[in-house]
């Protein structure tokens, strides 16, 4: 009964917390994509609230993508979902690795076991953007995916949003092209008695991203086979394959790591291919750069490339000439040029000039009369881009 009760208050807490965030949500975005959000968090299966695409979900909902986007970006401020920018395998779509950040994120090459492809990351078409809703607003089995069925972590975990899995039947079409598939806890072995057909197969573990190619060739044989693996705790480069023939395996699986592993068989087919060639838009880490909204909440430094996530507060960029502008962060008034009147001065004849007027109201426009932008302070007044905002005059 404490069980039922205790089960009972935390949703009870996070259906509170999720009835005062989405009318909050609503002062800041699309009504519309607002009312499909909440609508989708209270009536959608749990695997519907994770890596959420949102160009997909603006396709579904019959949205604008770019309020869709915003209205996403505007939920992740406020703690209805959590972002997270993924690096997918180009050739089978799977998350080589999540990061909270795109700070986090490599330069160096990425591996995937899965498919022997080692790539570079790019903004392109390797970093996917998507959203997951909160423990606060909704408890989801991917809050806990060492908890997950062996093919339900394959499609809420390793595959990114790009790849389209089969929304109903999602077991018996990865049973089709897999031979088996188990869960190990950490310490614990299995043995496993396989018919080998003629082919590629792959021993694949997504967990720690390790896998053991066979290629399976030449006379079919009665007598049995036998190959044993072991995974460590971390992720091993891809093995060199393995010369078996058609016939009967004994596999041997030893998990050597502190958590579960979930090593499965896979046969390399048509039907493999066309099970993960089914791709849908997704949203890039190059568009979410560009969006203008994304900018004004995360303040996105783009010529380092990375959001500072820390930063939460709205900044929206006031736009005036550049002259204008300068002089305000300088303190000072910009002067009015009369018609015709030269809007650059000569800086080594204006240095001279600002020398015998010392102390006297100086408003020339002139780029001579300009701050230093590495300087301190100019003049007495504090000069830091971090205060443009506050010293700009509206």
């Amino acid at each position: 009964m404490a069980l039922a009760d205790g089960w009972f208050g935390h949703n009870f807490l996070a259906m509170s917390d999720a009835n005062a965030l989405f009318p909050l949500l609503r002062q800041s975005a699309d009504p519309d994509a607002v009312t499909a959000l909440e609508r989708l968090v209270s009536e959608a299966p749990d695997w519907r609230l994770t890596h959420m695409n949102a160009l997909d979900f603006a396709k579904r909902e019959t949205l604008d993508e770019e309020r869709t986007i915003a209205m996403f970006l505007h939920a992740a401020r406020i703690g209805i979902c959590e972002l997270s920018w993924n690096v997918l395998c180009p050739s089978c779509g799977g998350v080589l690795g999540a990061n909270t950040t795109l700070k986090s994120v490599r330069s160096d090459e990425y591996h995937c076991a899965f498919c022997e492809v080692v790539q570079e990351p790019t903004l392109d078409d390797m970093v996917e953007v998507s959203f997951t809703i909160t423990p606060r607003v909704r408890a989801i089995a991917a809050h806990t995916p060492h908890m997950l069925p062996i093919w339900e972590y394959f499609r809420q975990v390793f595959f990114g949003t790009r790849v389209a899995l089969p929304e109903d039947g999602l077991q018996s079409a990865l049973e089709a092209v897999t031979l088996d598939g188990v869960e190990l806890p950490a310490g614990d072995k299995a043995i496993l008695s396989l018919q080998l057909p003629a082919g590629t197969i792959i021993v694949f573990e997504p967990v720690t991203h390790a896998a053991q190619f066979i290629e399976v060739k030449g006379e079919p044989t009665r007598e049995r086979q036998a190959l044993g693996l072991a995974y460590g705790s971390s992720s091993s480069p891809t093995a060199e394959p393995i010369g078996l023939r058609p016939g009967p395996l004994r596999l041997s699986l030893d998990n050597r790591t502190n958590g579960r592993t979930l090593p499965s068989i896979w046969v390399v087919s048509d039907a493999l291919n066309q099970l993960l060639g089914r791709r849908r838009p997704f949203l890039t880490a190059k568009r979410m750069l560009s969006n203008q909204t994304f900018r004004d909440i995360y303040r996105t430094d783009i010529a380092r490339g990375r959001p500072a996530a820390q930063d939460h507060q709205p900044h929206l960029p006031v736009h005036r000439p550049q002259g204008l502008d300068r002089a305000l962060r300088a303190g000072r008034r910009p002067r009015r040029l009369r018609p015709g009147a030269r809007a650059l001065r000569h800086p080594e004849r204006d240095r001279g000039r600002r020398r015998r007027r010392r102390g006297q109201d100086d408003r020339r426009c002139g780029d001579g009369d300009l701050p230093d932008p590495g300087s301190r302070a100019v003049g007495g007044v504090p000069h830091a881009r971090g205060d443009a905002r506050a010293e700009r005059a509206p």
